[in-house]
């Protein structure tokens, strides 16, 4: 599966898919093939709406901070897992965002 990211394609990949996969790499996890595209199509419709309103750079920091939340929760509560797959991060955003609903740009969920 390919996400289309459209015209903010370098945006979205230097802010979450880049504090993604060097908070993953710092922790020595491997993510399976389909983890990025998951990850894009559940934080694109937040990341449009903050382009669009003209907030998304302003609201980098954040991002990467709650990216990095996600990745340490993924580490604690998966301590067996070596390789991060789809199941993981769903059932990691299920109970962040269950938790603090304007945890962006991962909550509220498409």
């Amino acid at each position: 599966m390919t996400v289309d990211y459209g015209e903010n394609v370098l945006t979205i990949d230097s802010i979450v898919l880049g504090a993604f996969e060097t908070a993953v790499r710092r922790r020595e996890l491997k993510l399976s093939p389909d983890v990025k595209d998951y990850l894009i199509s559940q934080v694109r419709t937040n990341l449009d709406a903050a382009h669009s309103r003209g907030e998304l750079e302003s609201r980098r920091a954040e991002v990467e901070q709650n990216t990095e939340v996600l990745v340490n929760y993924l580490a604690s509560s998966e301590q067996q897992v070596t390789e991060i797959r789809i199941d993981h991060v769903d059932s990691a955003l299920e109970w962040l965002c269950s938790r603090y609903k304007k945890f962006f740009p991962f909550c509220p969920r498409p």
